[in-house]
């Protein structure tokens, strides 16, 4: 979570979110982004809980081993 709140706030917002995926991976567009904090965002409140974060990022990479084994 560290890596991504960048003022140490506890929670993420767009901005920070933003700046994080920039960091991962340069060819999404604000937009796309943007749609994906709020689809992240369950409680709506504009920032994402280390709850909300850990599930995406535990959801991302568990669809990444699927898609992996899928290759084989």
């Amino acid at each position: 979570m560290d890596i991504a709140d960048l003022d140490g706030s506890g929670t993420i917002d767009l901005g920070e979110f933003k700046e994080f995926i920039g960091k991962i991976d340069e060819k999404f567009s604000g937009d796309t982004i943007k749609e994906v904090f709020e689809s992240i965002d369950e409680n709506g409140d504009g920032e994402l809980s280390v709850e909300e974060f850990g599930r995406a990022i535990h959801d991302t990479l568990k669809n990444m081993q699927a898609d992996e084994e899928d290759q084989e």
